[in-house]
């Protein structure tokens, strides 16, 4: 067997083949951010689908009064009651209509309400440092559709929440095993 010029052309190809399986996973691939476009009152805005573990419609809330401005009551999702706040309110709207929607935080059991979805988009980063996520740059500004549009930092907005809300009665922290009396028990004669 003679090997000629095929043979040679042959193993250039399997070589040029295999060489292109092995650049780097990614290089040359741009960064993308998931987002859902949605509007509060009726300015645009935009949540990272990151920090959002479940997008639904407002069913009925359970309410009943609170000091902060931003309530709307309790929802029931999956099995599990979460506090819904209107998030057009947490960012400084006045307080509007009831929203049509909640996105619930994925790392935080409370929902965020607003007015309208207007749907899923991508955002592609052509250079990862020119365009960095909101938790490192401040407020990102995106244009979407040719719309400019803000990204809400979600876990902002949930420190604030939590610095606005009174502390909710906690377990106590020492064991007691005396059963508390009624409010005005002491006071009656046995």
């Amino acid at each position: 067997m003679t090997t000629g010029v095929p043979s040679q052309r042959a193993d250039a190809l399997r070589r040029a083949f295999d060489d292109a399986f092995a650049v780097e996973a990614g290089a040359g691939i741009a960064q993308a951010d998931d987002l859902l476009a949605i509007r509060l009152r009726d300015d645009p805005h935009l949540l990272r689908l990151a920090d959002v573990g479940r997008l639904l419609r407002v069913g009925t809330l359970l309410r009943y009064p609170s000091s902060v401005p931003a309530w709307l009551g309790l929802a029931g999702v999956a099995g599990g009651v979460v506090p819904v706040y209107d998030l057009g309110v947490l960012l400084g709207y006045p307080p509007g209509d009831r929203p049509a929607w909640i996105a619930v935080c994925g790392a935080e059991p409370v929902a965020l309400a607003f007015d309208a979805f207007d749907g899923q988009v991508r955002h592609v980063r052509e250079d990862a440092t020119a365009d960095a996520p909101a938790a490192a740059s401040g407020t990102d500004v995106l244009r979407v559709a040719g719309e400019p549009r803000p990204v809400v930092d979600v876990a902002a907005v949930i420190e604030r929440l939590r610095s606005s809300v009174p502390d909710s009665p906690r377990a106590p922290t020492t064991a007691s095993t005396s059963t508390p009396s009624p409010p005005g028990a002491a006071d009656q004669e046995i």
